[in-house]
């Protein structure tokens, strides 16, 4: 790289090296403005010998605005991408998705550079072999060819040039491919590239479970939907439910303090959406046992409480040093409880079932409740699906679901769940 002392003229053009980094925002325009005003212009721009510009968008914009002279130097090196990039990238104060962003863009600039030097170096050794072609020699050892190199990808070449990394860029591809809006926002600075790509991919997500249930629904629900998770709280959700619409409500409400208010809501909701006589069972804990069945009993006729064994428990309970065996399933009634057969009243759990869900649980319990207590066909709610453990235990048990979850990524996760029991119970 050499400066040479002529006056150079900007032709009007810039070279797309120089297009990739952003225009300073109004503020910092304004600011730099202000400086050249006041001080001159202490770093003068790069054209190209043919008046291009290689570097200075900024301060030619500032100059022209201020008044002020613009000031060029002429690069004359061989690597215009390279240089232009490393004028911007530690004087801009960039973030790491912006970094990334610009990145991507440089990505053609470096592949094209990568074609001019293998078709540089393919005329060099067709020249070379014309000058000087090769003999056939005799009796003479050969030595293995070296290994040959891989060659820089030129995704790689753009982040190592922009000082971050190829994991980086392709995030940002993945962000611009799906959503250029959000790109958009991570180019500007404005939203952190890890938020834009975890929000990316539950989009893209969601668009692969949207096809496949679609193939799932036209597959095994030819004789009608068999579920469906609704995604909001239960309180809201439900108010879109016709009276008596429910044939069994099977649930696990959460079980700490600060939940226990959900009892009573869930209650209330139960009393409408039950048809008459049909039951709300419920998962319990221990602890506040009395305060729940004040909640449920208010609205709902309390009828019994199961025991579910819980073999190789031993959660252990301070203060009334319990060792924890099983737990209470709470059944309520909207009314007198409709006939059903001769039960006993305990079940049990096979084991824990927490791979997805922290307070999954196991839906072979629920499934024999299921079994018992609802009609074929019937529609099982449950106004806390979680993951759907219950969901499939509804549909194994070949009863219609409808769930309700808050959280996105577990009803997410139910959908999926759902949809591939369809599918298997199918099958």
């Amino acid at each position: 790289m050499t400066a040479t002392m002529t006056t150079p003229v900007w032709n009007g053009t810039c070279h797309p090296a120089a297009d990739l980094f952003p225009m300073l925002e109004d503020t910092e325009l304004a600011s730099l403005v202000a400086a050249i005003k006041e001080h001159g212009l202490n770093n003068p721009g790069w054209l190209l010998p043919d008046g291009t510009l290689l570097d200075g968008r900024n301060r030619r914009l500032a100059c022209e605005q201020a008044g002020v002279e613009m000031r060029w130097q002429v690069y004359e090196g061989n690597d215009e991408t390279g240089f232009a990039i490393s004028e911007n990238v530690e004087r801009r104060h960039l973030t790491t998705g912006q970094k990334a962003m610009a990145a991507l863009a440089a990505v053609p600039l470096f592949e094209a550079q990568a074609k001019a030097r293998q078709s540089a170096a393919g005329g060099d050794n067709r020249k070379a072999l014309e000058a000087d072609p090769p003999q056939a020699l005799e009796d003479t050892p050969t030595t293995p060819a070296p290994k040959k190199q891989r060659a820089p990808q030129a995704r790689d070449e753009a982040a190592k040039a922009f000082k971050t990394n190829g994991r980086a860029v392709a995030a940002a591809k993945r962000v611009a491919e799906k959503a250029p809006a959000i790109a958009a926002k991570v180019a500007a600075g404005t939203l952190a590239l890890d938020a834009a790509d975890k929000e990316v991919r539950t989009q893209v997500a969601k668009e692969s479970y949207l096809e496949r249930q679609a193939t799932w629904d036209r597959a095994a629900n030819s004789k009608g939907k068999q579920w469906e998770i609704m995604h909001g709280d239960f309180r809201d959700m439900l108010a879109s439910l016709d009276d008596g619409s429910v044939d069994a409500i099977v649930t696990d409400p959460p079980y700490p303090d600060e939940f226990l208010p959900l009892w009573g809501d869930l209650a209330k909701h139960a009393l409408r959406v039950l048809r008459p006589g049909a039951p709300l069972i419920a998962w319990s804990g221990q602890y506040r046992l009395m305060e729940v069945l004040n909640h449920l009993c208010g609205p709902l006729r309390y009828q019994w409480t199961l025991c579910l064994d819980l073999p190789g428990s031993n959660a252990r309970f301070r203060g009334t040093n319990m060792i924890q065996t099983w737990k209470p399933i709470i059944i309520c009634t909207a009314g007198q409880w409709g006939p059903h057969a001769w039960e006993k009243d305990r079940v049990t759990s096979p084991g824990k079932d927490q791979e997805l869900y922290e307070w999954q649980q196991n839906p072979d319990p629920a499934a024999e409740l299921i079994r018992r207590y609802v009609p074929e066909g019937g529609l099982v709610l449950d106004p806390f699906t979680g993951v759907g453990s219950f969901g499939v235990a509804a549909l194994t048990a070949g009863r219609r679901f409808l769930g309700v979850e808050m959280n996105d990524e577990r009803h997410l996760e139910a959908c999926q769940r759902l949809a591939a029991t369809v599918w298997k119970v199918a099958a």
